[in-house]
């Protein structure tokens, strides 16, 4: 049974592959990156669970990154400022 999409899933999606598609120079943005790919991989990997009650800890680990990536990934930037709002949207 597949998910129904929602503006966050949808955003979730779109955030996990922009962040395939992210080379960061610096050791520190790598692992970064991984980090936040796990943490969105693991949210949307809930099969029958409401991802908004998982993507909540996620907020801390998204605001933060912006600062690793905003000089040289904008896409990446703004596919996470998407999901921010979406999570801001929901009271998250």
């Amino acid at each position: 049974m597949s998910q129904s999409p929602t503006p966050l899933r949808d955003s979730l999606e779109n955030l996990r592959d922009r962040a395939a598609e992210t080379q960061p120079k610096s050791e520190q943005a790598k692992q970064v990156l991984a980090d936040l790919q796990a943490g969105v991989q693991a949210t949307l990997a809930r099969p029958g669970e409401p991802e908004a009650r998982h993507a909540h800890g996620l907020r801390e680990p998204l605001t933060s990154s912006i600062a690793h990536f905003e000089d040289e990934h904008a896409e990446l930037v703004l596919a996470i400022q998407v999901v921010l709002d979406n999570l801001s949207a929901i009271g998250l």
